[in-house]
């Protein structure tokens, strides 16, 4: 999924010009390359709250943003890091990660769970118990995976799964260890 969101650039870099620019609706950001100096931005309050509520819960990581510049330019990103304030939730800074086609790229892939309702151990009276929302992995942009699936119907009482049951692409390597534990079943 890939998303647009436009780009404001930003000269002034001091503490009172930024929160000015917060209170008119504009959220600081900066977008990150490999090997170069972070580029200092602006992006719409309200564009970006209504780019994330299309996101699927979870799939932020994953979701490829193309940033449009003032001069016509675009970037491919995905968000690195996001900082919201403590109190009202609201988003107070984003970090964007710019894909560059021949370099990889460490990124959190969601991971979901298949047939829930229908696994052994839940039927035996159980429930399941995902330890792990995410798995880490690196690879191109190109082969970027949007989630991991892992079928859990045959997952017994008192049984698990982990992160070698998850089926990935040859191209994708695996950050996570082979022996953690993704979801379990329990009483």
């Amino acid at each position: 999924m890939e998303l647009e969101i436009q780009l404001k650039q930003r000269e002034d870099l001091a503490q009172g010009k930024t929160n000015a620019a917060r209170r008119e609706g504009l959220i600081p950001c900066v977008v990150y390359a490999k090997g170069q100096v972070g580029q200092n931005c602006f992006v719409q309050k309200v564009e970006v709250e209504t780019v994330l509520r299309k996101i699927q819960k979870g799939f932020l990581p994953t979701t490829r943003f193309v940033l449009k510049k003032e001069d016509g330019s675009t970037v491919t990103a995905i968000v690195k890091d996001i900082q919201y304030n403590v109190v009202n939730y609201q988003i107070i800074h984003i970090d964007f990660l710019e894909l560059i086609e021949d370099r990889q790229v460490n990124v959190k892939v969601p991971l979901c769970c298949l047939r829930e309702t229908e696994a052994a151990g839940v039927k035996a009276g159980g429930f399941l118990r995902q330890l792990m929302k995410h798995i880490k992995v690196r690879c191109l942009p190109k082969d970027m995976p949007t989630h991991f699936e892992i079928d859990v119907k045959d997952l017994q009482l008192r049984h698990s799964k982990r992160v070698a049951d998850v089926a990935v692409p040859q191209e994708v390597r695996l950050l996570a260890k082979p022996k953690d534990v993704v979801v379990t079943c329990i009483k």
